[in-house]
């Protein structure tokens, strides 16, 4: 029997007058809503799919029902206007709404519907749910806005910056006094333009051309589809993947795949990325080659010479963040991915040059989960906490490895065949013990652990305080998945996250291993308070937390449980029994300090 009442609403506060809410149908898909508060109106920027809850009823529980209510729609699919029609006005660009055939397709009942099953990952709970509570009928009368209009709400005004692309009529809405934007699916580290031709993508280039120069290199955006703030350098970077297109430099691009059914498997669909920001295109429509010998699914971003992030993209959805800390005598490498290859190591060489590929390279895995230390057999010496040694033998274990992938791809059938061709051979691989009280000297830089038990009991976080950046695996995230742990492990793992936050600096910059935008402090606070809200059974209306593997699937005990826009997936019937470590003061000095 489904559940009477689910919550799929989340939000956190930015300042007095800016909110941000989250919308979210599973732990990988959701939807950023924001909410700008004048002294007059207010503001809503998205509305979601309008299925799952009344979503100005949510704002109003924690900003108030004194003001008007207006809404403007960056674009018009249906996980953007689905709830427009609760607000007393509603905007939208007319060339997108004027398109019959497009408005059509994004009201109809059954297609909102199918589209939230693949949001919900095919959770039949949450289907079941929609069905019952969603409505049918929701077709809104929506006033033009045009490029540069001005929504003045009383102190605060947002202006329309119309982005072609995405769709004919996607708007940006921008706040230029406070420096901020919201971006719908315009600029995001990955943007659907496969609707594109030639023409069309080098008109997207120069609107977002145009953005950048109207918002500023310090302006701080707001995607609807990561619920992680950005900077200008995305936007920046997807006007580099466009020249780079209409260039013809696609050699490698990986598939595109799609998380609906009716759209999977197109060869000709592909991803183009520049430093982790990437554009999803029709190679027949840019009249670009798309079958390729040889793949590449790693990108990068160089955020200092000692300091590098990169990606490994196996879907538009599923990317896991290595790090990479270049020392003037050792290259520390922070968790290694799944490694359906053996092209890792000579990525980073090639990235960081040769006369630090020269240098010793160690492996420093966050925990020993299969896509955190996949590729760690390709360096000089890997390290993992002894705890985590049990989960070690999947990593070698080449079916389960390759499942895995069919999960992280989406089931893209060229992604499996040529993971399965060129998967990397861990048999043997030797791993040596970690724990906070070993530290490691690259020269000039130090790298020292900090234990975060939970997501397994080996976990392990890496910080360099010289580039102020912490490697926070699994354990810190946008989601974090506890599964495993009853009630009273729950607080415990609550007071391990709030121990983390005392031992490192309160402007740190957090990376975790499944999204490749920083976190801040404010992210571990919300995971403390999740783990104790869970433990004190504060957990009505938690929505199912799906999983993407199919043998974890339709678990209906397992639910996810917000704090701010930081999410806690659980086991609500959990009778595991994790044993943690001992909790101690964190060390001053190390006992061992491994120098090179």
């Amino acid at each position: 029997m489904a559940a009477d009442k689910l919550n799929f609403f989340s939000h956190e506060k930015i300042s007095d007058r800016l909110y941000i809410v989250t919308e979210g149908y599973s732990m990988v898909h959701r939807f950023t809503v924001g909410v700008v508060a004048g002294d007059q109106k207010i503001l809503v920027i998205d509305t979601g799919m309008g299925l799952g809850g009344n979503i100005r009823a949510y704002i109003e529980s924690f900003i108030g029902n004194e003001k008007p209510m207006i809404c403007a729609c960056t674009h018009c699919h249906s996980d953007h206007v689905g709830g427009a029609v609760l607000f007393d006005e509603a905007y939208l660009s007319r060339l997108d709404w004027e398109d019959e055939r497009t408005y059509a397709y994004t009201f109809n009942y059954e297609q909102r519907l199918s589209d939230a099953s693949a949001f919900a990952l095919e959770c039949p709970e949450v289907i079941e749910y929609l069905s019952r509570n969603g409505k049918k009928e929701i077709e809104c009368k929506f006033q033009d806005v045009r490029d540069g209009d001005i929504f003045d709400l009383g102190g605060v005004k947002i202006e329309a910056v119309a982005v072609y692309g995405h769709t004919p009529g996607s708007m940006v809405y921008v706040n230029r006094a406070e420096g901020y934007a919201f971006t719908g699916d315009s600029v995001n580290t990955d943007v659907h333009l496969e609707g594109l031709d030639r023409s069309g993508l080098a008109r997207y280039r120069d609107a977002v051309k145009r953005l950048v120069n109207l918002i500023g290199k310090n302006a701080t955006l707001y995607p609807t589809h990561l619920p992680l703030a950005m900077e200008t350098s995305v936007a920046e970077n997807l006007v580099i993947c466009c020249e780079e297109l209409l260039n013809g430099d696609n050699n490698g691009d990986p598939p595109a795949e799609r998380i609906f059914p009716d759209r999977k498997n197109q060869k000709h669909l592909r991803i183009h990325y520049v430093h982790n920001a990437g554009i999803a295109y029709d190679a027949k429509k840019l009249e670009l080659p798309y079958i390729f010998e040889h793949l590449c699914f790693y990108s990068y971003e160089k955020y200092s010479d000692r300091l590098y992030i990169i990606t490994e993209n196996y879907s538009m959805v599923h990317r896991f963040t290595i790090g990479v800390l270049v020392g003037g005598k050792a290259v520390a490498v922070i968790d290694s991915g799944l490694a359906m290859n053996t092209e890792l190591r000579q990525y980073v060489s090639d990235m960081i040059g040769e006369e630090h590929a020269r240098k010793p390279m160690i492996c420093l895995c966050t925990h020993g989960a299969i896509d955190h230390a996949g590729g760690a057999a390709l360096f000089d010496t890997a390290y993992v906490n002894e705890r985590d040694i049990p989960m070690l033998p999947r990593v070698s274990q080449e079916e389960t490895r390759v499942s895995d992938l069919g999960a992280f791809a989406l089931d893209n059938n060229e992604v499996i065949e040529y993971g399965r061709v060129h998967r990397l051979d861990n048999h043997g691989m030797k791993f040596e013990n970690v724990d906070e009280n070993i530290w490691f000297d690259l020269g000039d830089i130090t790298v020292r652990p900090i234990r975060t038990p939970g997501h397994t009991m080996g976990h392990l976080c890496y910080e360099c305080r010289e580039e102020n950046v912490v490697f926070v695996g699994d354990c810190i995230n946008a989601d974090v998945h506890l599964k495993r742990l009853n009630s009273e492990d729950m607080r415990l793992c609550g007071k391990w996250v709030e121990r983390f936050i005392a031992v490192v600096d309160k402007d740190v910059r957090l990376f975790a291993g499944h999204l490749n935008r920083p976190h801040k402090i404010r992210a571990a606070e919300n995971i403390a308070g999740a783990c104790r809200e869970i433990a004190d059974g504060k957990k009505a209306g938690d929505p199912p937390g799906e999983a993407i593997f199919p043998d974890q699937n339709r678990k209906r005990n397992m639910r996810m449980h917000y704090v701010g826009n930081s999410c806690v997936v659980y086991n609500n019937c959990c009778d595991c029994t994790p044993v943690f470590p001992e909790m101690e003061a964190y060390p001053e000095e190390p006992e061992t300090m491994i120098s090179f």
